[in-house]
């Protein structure tokens, strides 16, 4: 993703910070694709992503504001479910949470569901028990 130049003008940003702004661009991009190539956990990820959104803000020289890092806060969510499998227990068929979850999506299968909530808050679960190991397509 490249700077807006639009807004980089607007703002008064020079050459170097604009130059900044997409490296830390294409960095996030390559973590939130591959984050295994480069930390050992997802929690290390986030924190470094959040940390490449704090160094964004203050070249925008907008508020830092972690309530503003809305992608990362999405990554998080979808690493915590994508690829989790789930089991009816009436009539034994299988879910695998898909790679595209999202907050607040909801899944029927069999006679159970899975309505995956919001990130820290919630999440319901019935009918279905947990099963096997986490599918990683990353």
């Amino acid at each position: 993703m490249a700077h807006s130049k639009e807004l980089a003008k607007k703002q008064g940003l020079s050459e170097e910070d604009c130059i900044a702004i997409d490296v830390l661009h294409k960095m996030r991009e390559q973590i939130m694709a591959r984050p295994s190539m480069f930390f050992e956990s997802i929690e290390e990820a986030v924190e470094a992503l959040h940390g490449i959104a704090f160094a964004l803000q203050w070249l925008w020289g907008f508020p830092l504001d972690k309530k503003m890092h809305k992608d990362v806060f999405d990554f998080e969510f979808n690493r915590m479910w994508a690829g989790l499998k789930y089991k009816c227990t009436k009539t034994g068929e299988v879910f695998t949470i898909p790679e595209n979850v999202k907050e607040c999506d909801f899944f029927q299968f069999g006679e159970a569901f899975v309505d995956v909530g919001r990130l820290g808050v919630y999440c319901r679960l019935s009918g279905c028990v947990s099963v096997g190991e986490k599918i990683e397509s990353h």
